[in-house]
């Protein structure tokens, strides 16, 4: 499953890099900008904490309207910047939501490593203090699937949240691969100052993963439907390329040609 994604995400990516531009502009607009303010009001911890929510919730809303666009991309659909735009407005609640837990998380951790790992710290409480921390990286994993679960399955917030933990227990070494390549797409972006993949192309990998591990839960369900056994051996090694053959074959390998002159396939 890992290997197909990593192929069908690269591609996705590659023939919609020009759409991955505009909410990765957007984005950077506002962080940059709040940087800028963060930087000559550097004196001021009012001015850093305003910034802080205010780019955290415009990053949020244009996170999960662009997961919805990301959505398409991965199911072969057609995809425009109206699309983009028009799903705005429907994302800012549950974006300010989104915004709102992760500021909690980062403020909660903060204040919580900045009192445990203080100077005059005993044992116990850098033992709290390392335990906050992994408590917080989990909570974050978490979080992390978000975006792409509420595209994908448009569950009340709530609900949304719940199924995040249950995705991330249920799937621990999709979860760590995932989030490894995430990382490096971090890297990358960093180096090309947040233009690509930028935010837009960790969102994407993100509905890409994921639509492709909920293919396994509408496999459990038609063996649950099937009455069969829990020690099945269909159930405890899941047949990824039955699951996915569909997909396989409409991702077909490409040649380097291929990707610089589409045209001549």
């Amino acid at each position: 499953m890992l290997n197909f994604f990593f192929r069908k995400n690269f591609y996705d990516g590659w023939d919609n890099l020009i759409m991955l531009f505009v909410p990765n502009l957007i984005i950077n607009f506002f962080v940059f900008s709040g940087a800028a303010i963060m930087f000559f009001g550097r004196e001021y911890l009012a001015v850093w904490i305003v910034c802080a929510v205010l780019i955290t919730c415009i990053c949020s809303v244009t996170v999960i309207a662009w997961a919805e666009s990301a959505l398409k991309i991965t199911e072969g659909m057609p995809l425009s910047l109206k699309d983009f735009f028009k799903t705005l407005p429907s994302c800012i609640a549950d974006g300010l939501k989104y915004a709102s837990v992760l500021l909690l998380l980062f403020f909660a951790t903060g204040a919580g490593g900045a009192y445990y790992f203080r100077k005059d710290a005993t044992i116990i409480g850098l033992m709290a203090g390392f335990a906050l921390c992994w408590v917080a990286f989990i909570i974050f994993a978490a979080l992390m699937w978000y975006p792409a679960l509420r595209a994908i399955m448009h569950n009340p917030f709530g609900k949304s949240i719940k199924k995040c933990f249950i995705i991330l227990i249920d799937n621990l070494w999709q979860s760590f691969v995932i989030g490894i390549y995430i990382i490096f797409l971090c890297f990358i972006s960093i180096i090309m100052i947040g233009t690509a993949p930028g935010m837009a192309g960790l969102v994407l990998a993100r509905v890409n993963a994921l639509r492709l591990i909920l293919k396994k839960y509408d496999y459990l369900e038609e063996l649950d439907k099937n009455h069969v056994p829990a020690a099945s051996p269909e159930r405890r090694k899941i047949p990824w390329n039955k699951i996915l053959k569909n997909e396989m074959e409409a991702v077909a390998p490409r040649t380097l040609k291929t990707f610089i002159f589409p045209w001549k396939e």
